[in-house]
């Protein structure tokens, strides 16, 4: 590794270097502090951040979730006095929501696996949110914070769970069309050796995609996936709107409304194409 990186001009930096271990054996590696290679000598740490995204020991996404509400939570506020001004309307705050504040939320969301916590995590944050921009009702002379009925019906879009997991099939769909050369292709495509272990098995990446193409009903989708790429359609080329800077959208689902409440859904679906 010393002779690497001397070759390209870099020296190890010991003290920014740091190194994790993932694993259920807490016992195993409990008293490993510390890592010695040579004359280095590396710190273990619990959990890092790699480009933005929050990975942790134990490969919990409850980690990730609350470290993009928190960076939320800073776009938030930073726009905080103009969703307080009445002299902005609410079409324009919802607007600044949705590609301001949102946005850093999202970040990296199509890898998360969701958990019935890590989704009432989310959609509390966002009534928080849209209770500011649509403000407090009146009621019989008293004033009060609105249900989260009532701010469901005003806000009439797609909620952030929703978001995320129409994310997901749009990501699955892209991978899916990756030459086989690409290294994300081939991890999609590779099945670990070796055993799981003893307990109640975590939720995959995929199992929980799966379970979000049962419920909205998308079946033969690596067909409708790859008749996209014949088509041309792929990089940019497709109609605007679908396809912007070699980004395609893969599962387009129009619908009168759709509505993740935990792992339940109710939707009512016009149409669903891929």
């Amino acid at each position: 590794m010393e002779e690497g990186a001397n070759e390209v001009g870099l020296r190890i930096n010991e003290e920014n270097t740091k190194y994790k271990i993932n694993t259920r054996n807490k016992v195993r590696f409990k008293n490993k502090k510390h890592l010695q290679i040579y004359n280095y000598k590396f710190e273990r740490v619990g959990e890092f951040k790699y480009l933005g995204s929050m990975i942790t020991e134990h490969r919990d996404n409850n980690t990730e979730i609350k470290a993009r509400i928190t960076a939320g939570n800073s776009s938030y506020y930073s726009v905080l006095p103009l969703l307080r001004s009445k002299a902005v309307s609410r079409t324009t705050k919802i607007r600044m929501y949705k590609t301001i504040i949102r946005p850093v939320v999202l970040y990296g969301s199509e890898a998360w696996c969701l958990t019935a916590n890590g989704e009432k995590i989310l959609c509390i944050w966002e009534r928080k949110v849209l209770r500011k921009i649509f403000g407090q009702i009146c009621v019989a002379g008293y004033w009060r914070s609105r249900t989260n009925e009532e701010v469901r019906q005003l806000y009439r879009e797609l909620d952030i769970v929703t978001e995320i997991k129409t994310g997901r099939l749009r990501w699955l769909g892209h991978v899916e069309r990756m030459s086989e050369e690409r290294v994300v292709k081939r991890l999609y495509q590779n099945t670990p050796e070796g055993s799981r272990s003893v307990g109640r098995l975590r939720l995959r990446w995929m199992d929980d995609v799966r379970e979000d193409q049962r419920r909205l009903g998308v079946t033969k989708w690596r067909i409708r996936a790859h008749r996209r790429l014949k088509n041309g359609r792929e990089g940019g080329q497709g109609p605007k709107g679908l396809c912007n800077h070699g980004v395609v959208v893969v599962v387009v689902v129009v619908v009168n409304r759709v509505e993740f409440v935990s792992n339940r859904m109710s939707y009512s679906s016009e149409r669903s194409m891929v």
